[in-house]
């Protein structure tokens, strides 16, 4: 279960039959081995449709069942992942106390800070009359978000293509930082018609489609099954929680080696498909 989720290997069959048998297997079934499972199943976004009593079992871990703090972040991250994160567990990860913890090990991980940062975003989203912990505002400095230099040469052709579609200066914002954790690639308005909007005049227009870009290379979708991450997902749920369509681009759709104009009328239908409600993403 744990290689499946390292390699990123999204093979149906095979964690049905781990489901199955961790279930048929209680008694011997461990804590970390339950959150092991809980974080293969939110990398790879996929719950065997049999795989409900072995998901309660991973509802009722609590925080003293795993050894680590970090241990406990990771659970209900995954947890946040899969839909099934409660406000107590996700404000158990903002708590003073729980912090303290984690700094007691050293200096938290940037992963681990972005994590963080993420959990703090979806609670203040997820529920606006929130009045309990929320990350201390030291975590987030610092937190570097770069890519490696295949995905900036995937991004870089994406946003080559971008410019035979809206040229203007003032419609199209690239490398945004979503301040939840992420960066998305783009952001760009549109009216009815798809005719790009300046961004300046989108602002707070409820007739206009803003339009959050996600490129997404080799490293950012699953093996076997090209499906994004799960992690990509909660991304695209949190920036329509923020009012954007999101435009996913995979690279098994878009290939930078294609003509321009092959390019532009891909990225121009799925504008148009986006903006009619006909994909969600």
């Amino acid at each position: 279960m744990v290689s499946l989720g390292l390699m990123r290997y999204r093979h149906q069959d095979c964690l049905s039959a781990l489901a199955a048998w961790m279930q048929e297997h209680s008694e011997v079934t461990r804590s970390s081995d339950l959150a092991a499972a809980a974080q293969t199943l939110a990398t790879l976004d996929y719950v065997p449709r049999e795989a409900e009593p072995l998901l309660r079992a991973i509802d009722k871990l609590q925080e003293e069942d795993l050894r680590a703090p970090s241990s406990w972040l990771e659970l209900v991250f995954s947890l946040l992942v899969l839909g099934r994160a409660s406000e107590r567990r996700l404000r158990s990860t903002l708590s003073a106390g729980f912090i303290e913890t984690l700094l007691a090990a050293g200096e938290i991980p940037i992963p681990a800070r972005r994590k963080l940062i993420t959990i703090d975003a979806y609670i203040s989203l997820a529920y606006p009359n929130y009045t309990g912990p929320r990350l201390p505002e030291e975590i987030p400095v610092g937190v570097p978000i770069v890519y490696t230099k295949e995905k900036s040469l995937y991004v870089q052709s994406v946003m080559d293509t971008f410019r035979s579609l809206v040229s203007a200066e003032g419609f199209l914002k690239k490398d945004c930082n979503s301040n939840m954790g992420f960066l998305f690639d783009a952001e760009l308005a549109l009216d009815a018609k798809c005719h790009p909007v300046s961004l300046q005049k989108a602002a707070n227009n409820k007739s206009v489609f803003r339009i959050a870009v996600l490129c997404l290379d080799y490293h950012d979708m699953c093996r076997k099954t090209a499906v994004p991450l799960g992690v990509n997902q909660l991304y695209t749920k949190l920036l329509q929680m923020k009012g954007y369509k999101v435009l996913q681009i995979p690279y098994t759709e878009y290939n930078p080696k294609d003509k321009l104009v092959t390019r532009v009328q891909y990225i121009e239908k799925r504008l148009k498909d986006l903006v009619s409600d006909k994909r969600a993403s």
